[in-house]
């Protein structure tokens, strides 16, 4: 499994019953909620392509480094869904179905930002 994929979900992985999502933290929950989903999920490709979770949170900071004008576009530009944020954030720590199951499932998670 590419790496790529695992940050190809809008993503972050809390489990517990209080999520708590908002701007200023949503990249960093959004990674470690991807990395947690990916491992929990998909454990033997996350093994292949991370040693463990925070080397797979690194590797996302360093893609978020790379790409900081993605990011910078989407804070800038569109606005933020603090309900749809945590509700991507419950269902990413709650399940391991993927879109190819329920494309709508995620849904959620591709419409943390609105930029219409």
């Amino acid at each position: 499994m590419n790496r790529a994929l695992a940050f190809a979900v809008p993503v972050a992985l809390l489990a517990s019953c209080f999520v708590s999502a908002n701007e200023d933290n949503w990249w960093d929950q959004s990674d470690a909620a991807t990395c947690k989903f990916y491992k929990r999920c998909y454990t033997y490709a996350f093994y292949y392509d991370y040693d463990d979770v925070p080397d797979c949170i690194d590797e996302a900071l360093d893609y978020r480094d790379d790409n900081e004008e993605i990011y910078e576009y989407f804070e800038d530009e569109c606005d933020f869904d603090e309900e749809k944020a945590k509700s991507c954030l419950s269902l990413l720590g709650s399940t391991c179905k993927t879109a190819a199951e329920d494309d709508d499932y995620f849904e959620d998670c591709d419409e943390v930002w609105d930029c219409d």
